[in-house]
């Protein structure tokens, strides 16, 4: 049986088309290295997918174009899904009506090679519910072009396609081009570092296996606050590294109990100032049953934002308000300031930082919802690496008799993903 492949390009910023349906700028991107990627695909496929918009900006290219991909999509068995397409005029074309999720069906169990489906969100939205395609592959390719910058926002983009089971990694520098380009400096954002962002894909494959200086944090794992299960499931591990060659230290860390006040103002104080552009206006929902400028701002915000976004929208203004300012959103960022500086202490003679990622296994969807104290509370490690602007990546490595799985947090200091990502692995495979 064939498998399905979905194949698309997209931008770093989730766009696959501009308005109007606008695939132009495919140009920009199209060149030598996203030519041989799809030269070595179609040599593997039996056979082509489309919804009828994406045939017929096909069908407008490929007939008079020229070369390797050009020869091969003329040639290549196509099938094309619409209800309203009657004929067509690209060479070994055949149309389909009705029941999509049947037809496909039947050519992945006649077909030998591989099927690609290109774009036509509307035609995946279709097949994803009944489980027909395998794989998904999303292409973000050079430069640092941010099509919503350029071209302005569109509010019906299709996200269907991203719910597909599998994310294919590629092996070639189009790969590590998407997770790099999000560490590199955009021309227009002046809050990023200018360093220079290794290739993470080759770096790893090549670096020489390392044991590292990890400290952990005394004052959460032996918290009274977190279950024994989580404890001793992260006392267990800590002995693993530590016989893995890896040096593990106890330290404390006399701040911790301000991490989360500390963040829950400065995190509701950011939502409340970004949030304000939302006033059905300009962004967003509009409220239509109002009758002047203060009604409008006053019903479009209550209700488009939910309960716990109107909390945070509240608490953010009263920390920034006039009479509060100095006493809470001041004194958090002089703590803020003290954690990192904290933290830099701590990476002067480590080079990891070990955490619990939750006190408690998951709860269940809204049981929470009437006590936000309690979610609040379930973010009381994770928020750390936000707070000190490190990096952080948590290991799903351990589950909970309930059956939840939990996990284990390693952080390191600003500009060390490397060291992270490898300390990450070894944390996984200990």
């Amino acid at each position: 049986m064939a498998r399905l492949i979905m194949w698309n390009l997209m931008t770093l910023d989730g766009f696959v088309e501009g308005p109007n349906r606008d695939i132009s700028w495919h140009s920009d991107v199209w060149g030598e290295e996203l030519e041989q990627l799809s030269i070595e695909q179609l040599n593997a496929a039996g056979g082509l997918l489309f919804g009828r918009v994406t045939y017929e900006l096909m069908a407008n290219h490929w007939p008079s174009a020229t070369g390797e991909v050009a020869d091969f999509m003329n040639a290549a068995p196509k099938h094309v899904f619409s209800r309203t397409l009657t004929a067509s005029g690209w060479n070994n074309t055949r149309l389909h009506g009705d029941d999509a999720p049947a037809t496909v069906a039947r050519l992945k169990r006649e077909t030998a090679k591989d099927i690609f489906l290109f774009g036509s969100a509307d035609l995946a939205a279709s097949l994803i519910p009944h489980g027909l395609i395998d794989e998904l592959d999303l292409l973000h390719l050079r430069g640092d072009r941010h099509y919503y910058e350029t071209h302005g926002p569109r509010d019906h983009i299709h996200v269907a396609c991203l719910r597909c089971g599998k994310v294919r990694e590629f092996e070639s520098r189009l790969y590590e081009q998407l997770k790099e380009q999000i560490a590199r400096d955009f021309n227009m954002k002046v809050t990023v570092s200018r360093t220079e962002v290794p290739s993470y894909t080759s770096a790893l494959e090549t670096l020489p296996t390392k044991k590292y200086k990890v400290a952990y944090i005394r004052e959460t794992v032996e918290s009274d606050s977190i279950q024994p299960e989580i404890r001793e499931a992260i006392r267990s591990k800590i002995e693993k590294l530590k016989a893995d060659g890896h040096v593990v230290e106890s330290i404390e860390f006399p701040l911790i109990e301000y991490i989360l006040p500390t963040y829950y103002i400065l995190a509701t104080a950011e939502a409340s100032s970004n949030l304000s552009r939302f006033d059905g206006v300009r962004y967003g929902y509009r409220s239509k049953d109002t009758q002047d400028l203060d009604s409008l701002y006053k019903k479009t915000r209550s209700e488009a934002f939910g309960k716990e976004v109107q909390r945070r929208i509240l608490l953010g203004t009263f920390v920034l308000s006039a009479g509060y300012f100095d006493a809470y959103f001041t004194q958090a960022q002089k703590v803020r300031k003290q954690l990192f500086d904290k933290t830099q202490l701590i990476f002067n003679d480590f080079d990891i930082i070990l955490l619990p990622t939750v006190p408690a296994p998951a709860f269940r969807v809204g049981e929470k919802t009437d006590d936000p104290i309690a979610m609040y509370l379930a973010d009381i490690y994770t928020v750390y690496a936000n707070l000190t602007g490190i990096p952080a990546i948590s290991i799903p490595l351990f589950t909970h008799s309930s059956g939840m799985p939990f996990g284990l947090q390693a952080m390191a200091n600003q500009l060390s993903e490397l060291s992270l990502l490898s300390f990450a692995h070894q944390l996984a495979t200990v």
